[in-house]
């Protein structure tokens, strides 16, 4: 495909039609209805809602999908099947018309301009019984060789290769994130709690963008770090020299030099997170029936993505939770487990570090703290 069709729905929770979602939603209408009229309540007053599904309510996302569900058959009636009915590979080869939808974020891949143009009227009118229309501003068709940007990653063809990248919008909200943390909300903070902070932060985004061409972008969300992380500290102390400065919160670590950090806590450098390609997940698998498969696929991530010491503690565990013994997701937050406590002589050895969840530790410590 060289064309693709940026889809937007304008206000797309906000504008379904509650009287399609009334005739085709198959659960009980009186509880349907009680849901999409219940209203909503601003400054002690309420307002009635007469279309759309409240933002936030537990079934919105499900009924929003099974709106937009029939979308894919809509172009695959047009531009995949024959005279007869039946879908014919060479009308898809040759139109290449493919739809990717994630809630109401879409694109739609064409082999000419001139059949992408098609398949947008044919979602207008598609999203029009349901009551929603395209955004005109936000809805363009674009050539793969300038690039398309969706769900955080802009998808470009360079050179004949597809070359997958964090959006720019993805690397200037986490940016005005970081800057917000540092400089707003954590700049009384002392130094432990901000690594904390800013290691949450950090290991989110890197964990969603490893799997693509993300290096750039690492290393100039490092940059940032060490700007913003300077600002704090000469706001600190505007009295003291930049060595002083310089000496009290960077230090070494290992080979490293400038490493942001503290005697039990050090920031986690951006650029030294591994690109691991996304591995797809078997066509047959059932995660309620082939539980070995997905346990072994979590631990084969872990492996992949984890280096040094910290995938000797993975691997010996066989990655699971050394306090529940349940299967851990490389992108779950976790945490360090000394066996031996540091403050009972413990030392900082791979035979006595483990992985657990966040969770399983923090129920580990509230039990000990009752005895």
């Amino acid at each position: 495909p060289e064309w693709v069709l940026e889809g937007d729905i304008k206000g797309c929770f906000d504008n379904i039609s509650h009287d399609w979602l009334m005739e085709n939603i198959p659960m009980d209408k009186s509880v349907l209805k009680q849901f999409l009229k219940a209203g909503f309540v601003f400054k002690g007053e309420l307002f009635p809602t007469e279309d759309g599904t409240p933002q936030g309510g537990v079934i919105s996302p499900i009924l929003a999908n099974m709106a937009l569900d029939g979308m894919q058959k809509v172009l695959s009636d047009r531009f995949h099947t024959n005279r007869l009915g039946k879908v014919d590979i060479r009308f898809k080869n040759a139109h290449k018309v493919n739809l990717v939808r994630y809630a109401d974020d879409f694109i739609v891949t064409a082999a000419t301009e001139e059949i992408t143009l098609e398949a947008k009227e044919l979602i207008k009118d598609f999203l029009k019984t349901r009551g929603l229309e395209l955004s005109d501003e936000k809805t363009v068709v674009t050539h793969i060789n300038d690039g398309f940007d969706m769900l955080g990653w802009t998808f470009r063809k360079w050179g004949g290769k597809l070359i997958v990248k964090p959006s720019k919008k993805s690397v200037q909200a986490i940016v005005r994130n970081l800057s917000d943390t540092i400089l707003k909300r954590g700049k009384a903070w002392n130094q432990e709690v901000l690594i904390m902070k800013l290691n949450q932060q950090i290991r989110g985004w890197t964990n969603y963008h490893q799997s693509v061409c993300a290096n750039e972008a690492f290393a100039h969300l490092d940059y940032i770090l060490y700007e913003l992380l300077w600002r704090w500290a000469k706001r600190r102390h505007p009295k003291k020299g930049q060595w002083w400065i310089s000496t009290k919160y960077w230090h070494r670590r290992g080979t490293q030099n400038w490493v942001f950090s503290t005697d039990t806590k050090e920031l986690i450098r951006v650029d030294h997170t591994p690109i691991v390609r996304h591995t797809k997940v078997r066509e047959t698998a059932n995660p309620f029936l082939d539980t070995e498969y997905f346990k072994e696929r979590k631990f084969n991530q872990g492996m992949k993505k984890l280096s040094g010491r910290f995938k000797l503690i993975w691997k010996n565990q066989g990655g699971c939770c050394y306090h529940c013994g349940m299967p851990l997701d490389i992108s779950d937050e976790r945490e360090i487990f000394f066996k031996v406590p540091k403050s009972c002589g413990g030392k900082g050895e791979v035979a006595n570090m483990a992985y657990v969840h966040a969770d399983c530790q923090r129920i580990y410590l509230e039990s000990r703290s009752k005895e």
